[in-house]
């Protein structure tokens, strides 16, 4: 198939390989660069950085409704569109390929439409996800349902696992759906609206921790937001980031949200029992286990 790929972060790279090897990729479209760092230097996604390594045409348009992005595209004539984490397709770019566009997407839809569908799975408790290959429409996350592939979340599995074990498995169900497709062989089922949940983007303020909420739903948000953004609560008027931790359920007297140490480790006090800080990063400092915080720190714990 004759295919024009669209995405941005490394999460598309190993679907943009695999469809270079099966299919003839016309063209790669991605976001424009942005200054990042504090030099603000110029960053380019990791989708562009692959396309001029493999010297396939990219482009960066900043309007993808814009007359001449519209008219390249009418001289590749593509059959189809792929796209992996990047942003709303226009209708009127969808109308110039045979099939439309298909988009993979990191949950099983209708279940946690939007831009945050791993950390907030596991932020839910749940025990499982998947990967869902649909057709785009004119809305994020509704489109007709290809194909999808059930993927089991461990009780320790972080969010950054779950993305990792995504990029292979989701290269894989893409070559599947577009042989599907090409074969005449795909089948397109509606998405049941009234199991729909959402999923949508993280902010700082999702990542703070909860002292009023119990040992499990504070370990399940910690893991979801690993290794980035990572989860954080305030103490002492500063930010502490957590980057590794462990749970134990226990039933005790000590006042939630408080720090505490218990023979030379580190523990945050939760309602029913205690999240033991394995490592953390205070604001504006390096990050150190629980126990280097206990000895480097002045203040009474």
């Amino acid at each position: 198939m004759r295919i024009i790929f669209m995405g941005s972060p490394d999460f598309a790279i190993p679907s943009l390989e695999a469809i270079s090897k099966k299919h003839e990729l016309l063209a790669v479209v991605t976001a424009s660069d942005k200054p990042a760092g504090r030099g603000h230097h110029l960053q380019e996604t990791e989708v562009k950085k692959w396309a001029l390594a493999h010297h396939v045409k990219l482009f960066q348009p900043v309007n993808l409704k814009s007359g001449h992005f519209l008219a390249e595209i009418d001289k590749l004539k593509p059959d189809i569109f792929v796209v992996v984490a990047f942003r709303m397709i226009p209708p009127i770019l969808m109308d110039k390929s045979i099939w439309g566009a298909i988009n993979l997407h990191g949950s099983l839809l209708p279940k946690y439409r939007g831009a945050a569908p791993i950390q907030r799975a596991i932020m839910a408790g749940e025990s499982h996800t998947g990967l869902t290959v649909f057709k785009l429409d004119s809305k994020i996350d509704t489109g007709q349902i290809i194909q999808q592939k059930m993927m089991p979340i461990g009780e320790n599995t972080t969010g950054g696992e779950i993305y990792d074990q995504m990029k292979g498995l989701g290269a894989e169900l893409l070559i599947e759906v577009l042989e599907a497709i090409e074969s005449g062989k795909a089948k397109y089922s509606v998405q049941d609206e009234s199991k729909v949940t959402a999923a949508p983007k993280i902010f700082r303020e999702d990542c703070q921790l909860n002292k009023n909420e119990n040992v499990q739903a504070i370990y399940n948000k910690i893991r979801a937001l690993l290794p980035y953004p990572c989860a954080w609560f305030e103490w002492n008027g500063s930010a502490i980031k957590v980057l590794k931790a462990d749970k134990i359920v226990e039933l005790h007297n000590e006042t939630p949200g408080t720090l505490r140490s218990n023979q030379r480790k580190l523990y945050l006090v939760c309602t029913d029992g205690f999240i033991e800080l394995l490592l953390i990063k205070p604001e504006g400092k390096k990050a150190m286990s629980g126990v280097e915080f206990i000895n480097g720190s002045k203040l009474k714990i």
